[in-house]
């Protein structure tokens, strides 16, 4: 008989433990900006250069994405990253001239997931203020709650944006070794600043549990205290 209880226990709280949503994900971004011949490159991609191209006095500012990250979105869900804004004088060092961040510059963020399978976009935050090698007075603005929901069917998971605004670190930050983009090397120095958010299960109104959950996690409860006052008898 106890052991009976023991095996009851055991199988009602691992199936309250396996109710948990894991999602894996990655994340991609592109810049949207106007190209501009000798100022302004890149726009529509996660890498654009502005201020003086030709003569490489010119600022890189690089998305960096999120490869894969595994989390548990079931609860209150998880705070983790969605990618990096990495700030570079095109020529490396930081003696790149201020310049004033391109009109209308914006980054959106595709969260792609794996597991369950399922993406969406987070609208775009406006990227503006003036940046060089030495300082950065920029920052990338998302209008509030800056969500996406990702999944099918059914299951649905929330990615939304934290930090808002965000103020982003010069390449003199020098936060950012080794870092690449592209297959790519980053200038060094290069300044890195991540970009938080959380991601939660909204399936179902999101972290409320189901009622089968509490029924298996009662009758894992009453399992142990009838175990515990057959071994006190």
């Amino acid at each position: 008989m106890k052991k009976i209880l023991i095996l009851v226990a055991m199988f009602a709280l691992y199936c309250v433990c396996a109710s948990a949503t894991i999602v894996t994900y990655n994340t991609a971004g592109a810049f949207s900006c106007t190209n501009v011949a000798g100022s302004v490159a890149g726009c529509g991609t996660n890498q654009i250069t502005f201020g003086n191209i030709s003569g490489s006095d010119a600022v890189l500012m690089s998305y960096r994405s999120i490869m894969s990250s595994t989390v548990d979105a079931s609860g209150i869900g998880s705070d983790t990253p969605l990618g990096f804004v990495d700030l570079s004088c095109v020529a490396g060092g930081f003696g790149c001239s201020t310049r004033v961040a391109p009109a209308a510059l914006g980054l959106t963020i595709t969260v792609n997931q794996t597991s369950p399978v399922g993406s969406g976009s987070i609208p775009s935050g406006a990227i503006t203020g003036s940046i060089s090698g030495i300082m950065a007075n920029a920052s990338i603005a998302w209008t509030l709650p800056a969500t996406t929901l990702v999944g099918s069917g059914a299951t649905k998971q929330k990615y939304e944006v934290l930090n808002s605004p965000l103020h982003l670190n010069p390449a003199s930050t020098n936060n950012c070794l080794g870092c690449s983009v592209n297959g790519s090397y980053l200038p060094t120095p290069t300044g890195d600043t991540s970009i938080q958010g959380h991601v939660m299960d909204v399936t179902n109104g999101g972290s409320v549990p189901e009622p089968e959950t509490y029924v298996l996690m009662g009758a894992g409860l009453i399992a142990l205290g009838l175990y515990r006052r057959q071994r006190l008898a």
